[in-house]
Order: C-alpha cells, then structure tokens, then sequence
C-alpha cells in the first residue's frame, strides 16, 4: 500500500513539469482552504498526501496541522519548507496513536492507491465524531473523459473511475456528502496555470471535489 519507491524526485519532475508550485498555484490552495473552511473552521487537521506543503502551509494558519506522504523527498521538502510543522513519511495506515482529527484532506490521492476504500475507511477512523474527509480526485466520465485520460501524464493514477464511483464511495464508507464541486486545472504553455471549481458544472468537470462528514 505504501508504495514509496514510486514518488522520488524523479516523479514530481515528471508529472509537474516546469515545477510543482507551478502546478498547484495559490488560487487552488485558497479555493481548498476555503471549501474545508464552510464544513469546518478549525480543530486538528491531517493532510493525506502532503506533497511539498503548499495546502499546510495555508491551512496551519487556522488548524493545527501534520501531514504525511509516502515520498521520501516530498516529506524532505515540506519539512524544509513548513518549520515547526510534523510531517511523516507514511501513508494513512502508518498514523499511529490516539490522536483524532477534525479534518482529513485528501487531495489527489486515493486515485493512486490499490484499495482507495480501506484507506478511506482508515480515515474515518482517524476522525472525530462529525469530522469532516475533503478529497479531490480526477474523473473519466462524461464526453470530456477521453481528454481527460488523453491529457494525464500520471502512470501511476490507477483508479480511473467516474464521479459516481466516487460519491457512492464517500457515501457508503459513512460519510454524508455537504459538498460536491467541479474542478478544472490545467497548466498551459508558458506557464500559466488555470483553475477554477463550479458546483453547477460539477457533473462535467474533469475533477471533482467531495467532502463528507463523518455519520
């Protein structure tokens, strides 16, 4: 499950790029800052797949945060990067103790993992009696799946489900979905990063986000 030799420098080069930060501008950061922020205001918050950062290093300013991802080296640079701020190197299996949270993010994660529902199930576990699950996954329904898959350089996306799979999931894992969105996020020559979430597109979005509440 952990997969950790698959996420090294190499990895983010890769897929991002022209640069992580580059991919994952502020105005995505703020609009998933801001979503959590409607179904909960503060309290303790675990950030699954943590990358470089850049979501704690907003995020800390009204939770207390950590974090934690399977790359060695994105934990290196968000240790760097976020100073008093605990990062682990694990998945969500590996969060050990007594510890609960209010929130568990989850942003492009559960795309790349063997059995999304027993880590969405180790999340609910993580959380606090009406704790809030905020994930982002990409979609490959609708007419707009074909350029979907077409444009995602990602081989290690290996759940390529519609958004309806997602949902039920979320549902059926014990959560009561409260936000359904549509993301669109693409990086174009040059550099310049378009974002943008609408829940009145979400059924024809090429991303969405979920969040649920713990029942």
């Amino acid at each position: 499950m952990k997969a950790m030799g698959k996420f090294g420098k190499e990895y983010f080069s890769d897929v991002y790029a022209g640069g992580y930060e580059q991919h994952v501008p502020p105005k995505r950061i703020h609009y998933y800052l801001g979503k959590v922020m409607e179904a909960k205001e503060s309290g303790a918050l675990l950030d699954v797949g943590c990358a470089y950062g850049l979501f704690l290093s907003e995020a800390r300013r009204h939770f207390n945060v950590i974090g934690c991802d399977v790359s060695e080296h994105a934990v290196g640079e968000a240790a760097r990067r976020l100073e008093g701020v605990e990062v682990i190197n694990s998945d969500v299996f590996g969060i050990q103790g007594s510890e609960r949270f209010d929130v568990v993010t989850c942003f492009d994660v559960l795309e790349h993992l063997g059995d999304p529902k027993a880590a969405m199930a180790r999340i609910r576990d993580l959380l606090r009696p009406d704790g809030i699950l905020a994930l982002t996954v990409p979609v490959y329904d609708t007419p707009a799946g074909w350029l979907v898959r077409l444009l995602d350089r990602d081989t290690t996306h290996i759940q390529k489900k519609s958004r309806r799979f997602w949902r039920d999931m979320l549902r059926l894992g014990g959560f009561r979905l409260v936000t359904d969105t549509g993301l669109w996020r693409y990086t174009l020559p040059g550099g310049h990063a378009v974002f943008f979430g609408s829940r009145a597109l979400r059924n024809f979005s090429p991303a969405i986000m979920l969040i649920g509440v713990k029942e």
